[in-house]
């Protein structure tokens, strides 16, 4: 209980789409998987800076791209949908 299920966690839904990104890329590098295991610092641009339950910083670098033009929700007219990649540093 309190974990989360790293293969389909997208991110706190509370968070901007390239925190979200920037979350999952440090949980999956670090198998940090329980629901507060993560506290955000800061976001400086593309950078994201998270606090792990040991106190240790872990930073990661969020890019974006376009990708395919699609419906962005039902009824809503395709278009460029935006590709967030992130990599920790």
């Amino acid at each position: 209980m309190g974990r989360v299920e790293l293969a389909r966690y997208r991110g706190r839904t509370a968070y901007s789409q390239d925190v979200q990104a920037a979350e999952r890329t440090v949980r999956d590098a670090t198998g940090l998987d329980r629901i507060g295991d993560l506290r955000l610092i800061d976001v400086d641009g593309e950078r994201v800076r998270f606090r792990g339950p040991d106190g240790k910083q872990y930073a990661a670098v969020v890019e974006s791209a376009v990708g395919p033009v699609v419906p962005a929700s039902c009824g809503a007219e395709p278009e460029p949908q935006p590709v967030l990649t992130a990599r920790l540093l």
